[in-house]
């Protein structure tokens, strides 16, 4: 089943986000992330389903879902989106493999159909700060992701991880996913967002991970407004 978002991104999926899978979502602060994550989550609440979204980065307020949103049903699409906060990378691994094994109903979701993580990388950078790198790293591919994949598979949803990025030293100007080729692993699709280098104002969406070889590189413009991620308007 895909689970459009309402974006210039689904061209790049298919229609949507795909249940029964992991998507994996990465790019620097500002690319719109978190706002590609909540206009997916307002979608399939309206749809009629439950979303689970995990905030590690203590910035989801129900406010800016209002505000995407931008509909008088809010409260009953609000109701169908239920934000747990992550505490914790302890905290983090605990919930994963909660929901692994028992779906949504922890958090009363008798029909969750999309889980969003923003963003996996969060409490891993901190906990890798105080601890060996990789023994940390271990516990994140070993445990936290593959909960979430059994999750997507067990209940036949969608999981759409958000991630941070760091410099790839490997490649001038370039950056690379938090965790290395962890998330990539375990997502079927991965999309990369960046901000054009000739104007700030717009973005582009690039899929570097698919199923079909023939997606691979395919890529779309975007910008942010108040309302989300659109296509820009071109000027005659």
């Amino acid at each position: 089943m895909k689970l459009s978002s309402k974006t210039p991104i689904d061209a790049l999926l298919g229609g949507g986000l795909q249940t029964g899978l992991v998507t994996h979502l990465y790019g620097p602060a500002g690319s719109g992330k978190t706002t590609f994550a909540l206009q997916a989550a307002i979608s399939v609440a309206l749809l009629g389903y439950d979303v689970l979204f995990f905030d590690a980065e203590e910035a989801l307020r129900s406010n800016r879902l209002r505000q995407v949103l931008g509909r008088e049903e809010s409260i009953n699409v609000l109701r169908r989106i239920a934000i747990s906060q992550l505490s914790s990378f302890h905290d983090q691994r605990n919930q994963f493999l909660e929901l692994m094994e028992n779906g949504g109903e922890p958090w009363g979701l008798q029909s969750l159909k999309l889980v969003v993580v923003d963003t996996i990388a969060k409490h891993y950078r901190l906990e890798a700060a105080k601890h060996p790198q990789g023994k940390v790293f271990r516990r994140l591919a070993e445990e936290q992701l593959p909960a979430l994949l059994g999750a997507a598979r067990r209940t036949d949803i969608a999981v759409l991880i958000l991630n941070q990025v760091s410099p790839d030293f490997s490649h001038a100007q370039d950056i690379k996913p938090v965790g290395g080729d962890a998330v990539s692993r375990v997502s079927k699709y991965e999309i990369r967002l960046a901000t054009d280098r000739m104007t700030e104002c717009t973005r582009w969406a690039t899929i570097e991970k698919a199923p079909k070889l023939g997606q691979i590189g395919k890529r779309v413009r975007y910008v942010i407004t108040s309302a989300g991620l659109t296509q820009p308007v071109m000027s005659d």
